[in-house]
């Protein structure tokens, strides 16, 4: 299999993963707005992980563009953050960094 194709559609794969939780947190009416705080960073972590955080930039300008889209006002600043925050931890994770720098 073509690896950039495989980059290409596990990014897409992600950040659609993505776009998910913020509708289900939407049309839930922020019930599980919480719990998503946790959830959030997740798909963006598995994917600098496994490409790094040069490939995972694309992504997050990606989901940057859904949470803008696709979540109310309070939680577009909260996706934001959970989405860099989840790009800094598979970068880390990809580049093999002290677990407790890391942290």
């Amino acid at each position: 299999m073509n690896i950039k194709t495989r980059k290409l559609t596990f990014g897409a794969m992600v950040a659609a993963i993505f776009g998910v939780l913020l509708l289900l947190n939407r049309q839930s009416g922020g019930l599980f707005s919480d719990l998503f705080l946790f959830i959030l960073p997740i798909p963006m972590t598995a994917y600098s992980a496994l490409y790094g955080g040069k490939s995972g930039f694309p992504v997050f300008i990606c989901m940057a563009f859904l949470s803008f889209f696709c979540g109310d006002y309070s939680s577009f600043f909260y996706a934001i953050c959970e989405a860099f925050t989840g790009w800094v931890f598979g970068t880390c994770l990809n580049q093999k960094r002290d677990p407790g720098k890391t942290m």
